[in-house]
């Protein structure tokens, strides 16, 4: 009896150890997969470049840090990827220079916050935005764009699908804010940019209304709540249900 015991003990050892290093190997490649994505916020505008100013005063640069500093928050607390933001305090930063920030990280997304502007006072909501392609149409005949927007060129669909995700957690969580829609346009920032990137506009800050809501810090909460479950929502699914 003994010695039938001491192999099976031996095989059921194995067997325990073996589950604990695929365990293991398991979590590594979680960590691995954590470590491996980065996240890019630009808070719009910045220093002597206010943005929009709306008629009460509220600036856009000030609500984009704002929403931009939440949201990294949000994504440290709860998802535990490295975010970073183009900049953390109210200072001036040229395009060129955001876009070299993403890019020397090897960032896995960019996200650039904005705000909307239109004289007229019906439009409000959200809107999102990703770049065109070498030829952007909606004006009627091709324009074509400088040669480095080749760059943004490979991630064309992704970062689409980005704007989609972002778009579809913001009207959830304001199903009656108002919608502008996801469009691609020539955004000539984003094309430098090497890895997915979108331009959202979660508020018009033209509108009075839209203005004296996005003084409120609840309304700014759920706003950076919306952008985060966006965000969420890409990484666990990507294009065609698959991690990017």
């Amino acid at each position: 009896m003994r010695s039938l015991f001491r192999p099976m003990g031996g095989f059921f050892f194995q067997c325990i150890l073996a589950a604990v290093l695929m365990v293991l190997v398991g979590l590594a490649a979680d960590v691995k997969a954590v470590d491996d994505t980065v996240i890019f916020l630009d808070p719009g505008h910045g220093g002597e470049d206010t943005g929009i100013v709306g008629g009460g005063g509220l600036t856009e640069k000030s609500v984009c840090l704002d929403l931009a500093k939440r949201l990294k928050q949000k994504i440290d607390e709860r998802l535990g990827y490295r975010t970073y933001l183009t900049r953390g305090e109210d200072k001036s930063l040229s395009l060129d220079e955001r876009a070299a920030l993403a890019n020397n990280h090897r960032a896995t997304l960019f996200i650039s916050i904005h705000l909307g502007a239109f004289p007229d006072q019906r439009y409000r909501g959200v809107g999102v935005f990703y770049p065109a392609g070498r030829f952007h149409e909606a004006a009627g005949r091709p324009q074509p764009l400088p040669e480095w927007d080749a760059l943004q060129a490979t991630h064309r669909e992704t970062s689409k699908a980005l704007a989609g995700k972002l778009h579809h957690a913001l009207l959830r969580r304001f199903p009656d804010g108002g919608d502008l829609g996801v469009h691609a346009l020539p955004l000539y920032p984003l094309a430098a940019l090497n890895m997915p990137a979108v331009l959202v506009e979660p508020a018009v800050l033209s509108r009075a209304a839209e203005e004296e809501k996005l003084g409120s810090e609840s309304v700014r909460d759920a706003l950076a709540e919306g952008l985060f479950e966006g965000v969420d929502l890409f990484l666990k699914n990507g294009v065609a249900g698959e991690r990017p």
